[in-house]
C-alpha cells in the first residue's frame, strides 16, 4: 500500500495572455479611432457595413500564482480471482492574478478609458479549468477498468 502528497505552488510572471476584444467600433458607435487605423493598416477594409470591429493583443502583462496538492492512494489486494491494484486519485488547485501591469501611457490613450484586460480575461485565469478533480482505477483480475 502506498500513499503519496505531492504540494505546490507555482508563480509566473509575466504570464502571456490575451487581452479580451479592444473595439475600434462596437454597435456602430466608435470607441477608439486608433483600433480601426490599425486594423485599416493591415489592409483589411472596413466598411459602413461593419457595426463592431476589434482585436486582440497578447501580451504578457499578468502575473498569476497556482497553489495546489496532488493525493495519490494505490492498494493492491489478492482475490481468488487474482490480484487487483486499486488506485485513487484527486487534484486541487487554485489560481490567483497576482498582479496586472498597466498599459503604457500611449495604448491608455488609445483604449480611450477601456481597460487592457477585460473582465473575462482576469476571470479566466483563475475559473476557466476546474481546481479539483479525481479518479480511481482497478487494474488485474479477469478485466482492467477505469
Amino acid at each position: 500500500m502506498t500513499a503519496t502528497l505531492d504540494l505546490y505552488r507555482i508563480k509566473l510572471t509575466s504570464r502571456i495572455v490575451d487581452s479580451g476584444t479592444l473595439y475600434g467600433t462596437l454597435n456602430s458607435a466608435p470607441v477608439s479611432p486608433l483600433i480601426n487605423t490599425v486594423i485599416g493598416a493591415t489592409g483589411i477594409p472596413i466598411s459602413s457595413f461593419d457595426t463592431t470591429t476589434g482585436i486582440n493583443l497578447f501580451t504578457n502583462g499578468i502575473n498569476t500564482t497556482t497553489n495546489g496538492a496532488d493525493f495519490a492512494f494505490l492498494f493492491p489486494v489478492e482475490y481468488f480471482i487474482g490480484h487487483i491494484d486499486w488506485s485513487v486519485e484527486a487534484t486541487y488547485n487554485e489560481t490567483s492574478v497576482t498582479h496586472v501591469r498597466a498599459a503604457s501611457p500611449a495604448l491608455a490613450a488609445a483604449l480611450v478609458g477601456s481597460p487592457l484586460y477585460s473582465a473575462t480575461t482576469l476571470s479566466d485565469l483563475s475559473t476557466a479549468s476546474p481546481s479539483t478533480s479525481s479518479i480511481s482505477t482497478r487494474t488485474g483480475g479477469r478485466t482492467s477498468c477505469r
